[in-house]
């Protein structure tokens, strides 16, 4: 069913955020993974989150508010006003619609039949923990995917001086799996950005040399080992 204009214009706007993405996902990928597979686990972590837009659209602007940071009033002492962090998305997804987007997502990938191994493959790492070197195909597909995601969100974080940060956090956690730079990030943040607003083609860099990608990975026959958080 059509979406009311407004709700239509925020799905845009996740729709374009998918795709920066997806195409920084294909621009870091370790050598001789396929860029449509990694495209497409790209897509699939941020799945929850797509149908909630999509479907529940009113919804998601409560868990979009719920997300953003609040001010607390001064103390009867004088003190001064705290400033107080907002939920985390799968929290405020949680409080609103009694489930999270990561069980939304993982319900309708094994709907499809895909299998537990593409269902870990697709989960986001864990942003407060850091990341190992990867252990096989499925790690190093999470990971990139992971990585792709984190940078296309800190591609919208204002003031310049705070996206930078967010940058040399990503860079200094993917380091060992990815070995990637800020400098790498940068070049990739803005050729996804031409990518998304003009529909040409991202460049495609890419890194490590010595791994080598199977389709299959997306038939279930993928290992069920993952990047360890």
């Amino acid at each position: 069913w059509p979406l009311r204009p407004e709700h239509a214009e925020v799905m845009q706007r996740q729709l374009d955020r998918v795709r920066l993405a997806g195409y920084a996902g294909q621009a870091l990928r370790p050598a001789g993974y396929d860029a449509e597979v990694v495209f497409l686990i790209v897509v699939l972590q941020n799945l929850g989150r797509l149908l909630v837009h999509y479907h529940f659209p009113e919804e998601a602007e409560q868990i979009e508010l719920l997300m953003q940071p609040s001010t607390a009033a001064a103390t009867a002492s004088g003190g001064e006003p705290v400033q107080l962090p907002g939920m985390t998305e799968n929290v405020a997804a949680n409080a609103v619609l009694g489930v999270d987007f990561d069980a939304l997502r993982n319900a309708v990938i094994r709907h499809w039949g895909l299998g537990e191994d593409v269902v870990k493959m697709v989960r986001p790492l864990p942003q407060e923990k850091g990341v190992r070197a990867a252990d096989s195909d499925a790690d190093s597909l999470r990971a990139t995917a992971s990585a792709a995601n984190e940078l296309a969100q800190a591609g919208g974080i204002e003031p310049p001086q705070r996206r930078s940060a967010a940058l040399s956090h990503i860079a200094a956690r993917y380091a060992r799996v990815l070995k990637v730079s800020v400098r790498d990030l940068r070049e990739t943040l803005q050729n996804a950005s031409w990518a998304v607003q003009s529909g040409g083609s991202v460049a495609q860099t890419q890194h490590t040399p010595d791994t080598t990608m199977h389709a299959d990975l997306l038939d279930g026959s993928a290992s069920s080992e993952t990047v360890q958080p």
